[in-house]
């Protein structure tokens, strides 16, 4: 089992487990780490390596050859700190209407329950490992309520989304690609939307009647934009970092009102001319791609003051970066044998 802690917005994660194409891969794979990790337990009681070690050896080759056949890594979250338990409030530990976040931990939920709607002042909504198939519309009379978090929901169905108005911010991680919601037009007053670190999603989200989303993260999925059509007029930042693009096609330009647009950790070889369209675009970052390039239409980028190309394979630096006026160390280029990062 691969471990680590992060923190992403509240929500702590607390490890991460491989995701393999079958069920087999992955219940061979445990039980190898669990004979692993019972031969450190047992070198730590006697102190003695030499008579494992050949065993040890040979399970280390085994894991290592189930480690070339992991699609993915679930992240396992745990419930924020501060927020109140819907089990202390079913038990009337908590009043309703002093709820102002509200966490549900449950393998078994389906449905919203009907406590929720008590909690009048209720702000905050996150379900924590749950199969959760829909946010009701009636989740709108909560008009205090404007954050929802779902976290490693396992509804085999798409995920439906009630009508509603007063949502800010949605957050749907560790879910599977096929279980994202069709579409988010629902919630017409969403500006910022996280569908990061989601199990197979290679689909890019459907946000095109979205008229006030101002912030998209999509990092870690498995998205290429191929199928890139309908843009968005309000987006003003995209993350696409540490997805699988190679292409960066022509139909980025449906975001023109883009500021901020990151593709770090991707293996991009070439980027439409169609980027130059962007031209209200002031930050880029292609930190760690192939590049051999510069792409031409960033040339064009007049509001550009960032740009991050640190990590590619470019030799050289064609004279028309001097066309990029809006920065502010004019023409100033950090090279370091492979890489280069250009400040503006």
């Amino acid at each position: 089992m691969v471990f680590l802690t992060l923190v992403v917005g509240d929500i702590f994660a607390q490890f991460s487990i491989p995701v393999f194409a079958n069920k087999r891969d992955s219940a061979e794979y445990f039980l190898v780490t669990e004979a692993i990790q019972e031969i450190f337990k047992e070198r730590q009681t006697t102190g003695l390596y030499e008579e494992s070690s050949a065993k040890f050896d040979s399970l280390i080759r085994v894991q290592n050859g189930f480690r070339e056949k992991i699609i993915a890594y679930r992240i396992v979250y745990k419930p924020a700190p501060g927020f109140t338990t819907f089990k202390d409030l079913k038990n009337g530990k908590v009043k309703p209407q002093d709820v102002t976040q509200l966490s549900f931990n449950d393998k078994q939920l389906v449905n919203v329950p009907a406590e929720v709607y008590l909690c009048i002042n209720l702000k905050e909504l996150e379900f924590v490992n749950t199969s959760l198939k829909k946010l009701p519309s009636k989740l709108s009379k909560l008009t205090h309520l404007q954050n929802i978090y779902v976290f490693n929901n396992s509804f085999r169905s798409k995920l439906k989304l009630g009508r509603n108005a007063n949502i800010r911010k949605l957050t749907i991680q560790g879910t599977n690609g096929m279980s994202l919601p069709k579409s988010y037009k629902n919630f017409s007053g969403l500006d910022s939307l996280e569908l990061s670190r989601n199990i197979g999603m290679t689909a890019f989200p459907v946000i095109s009647k979205n008229k006030r989303l101002v912030k998209l993260n999509l990092i870690e999925n498995d998205l290429t934009l191929a199928d890139l059509k309908k843009g968005n007029l309000s987006l003003q930042e995209l993350n696409l970092q540490k997805n699988k693009i190679v292409v960066v096609p022509k139909a980025i330009e449906v975001f023109p009102n883009l500021k901020k647009l990151q593709f770090n950790y991707n293996q991009i070889t070439d980027i439409d001319p169609a980027i130059g369209n962007l031209k209200k675009l002031e930050f880029l970052s292609l930190y760690q791609n192939k590049l051999t390039d510069i792409p031409s239409g960033i040339y064009e980028l007049s509001n550009l003051k960032t740009i991050d190309l640190y990590f590619n394979l470019i030799q050289q630096v064609d004279p028309a970066i001097s066309k990029l006026t809006n920065h502010c160390c004019p023409g100033k280029v950090i090279e370091n044998s492979k890489l280069f990062k250009f400040l503006m």
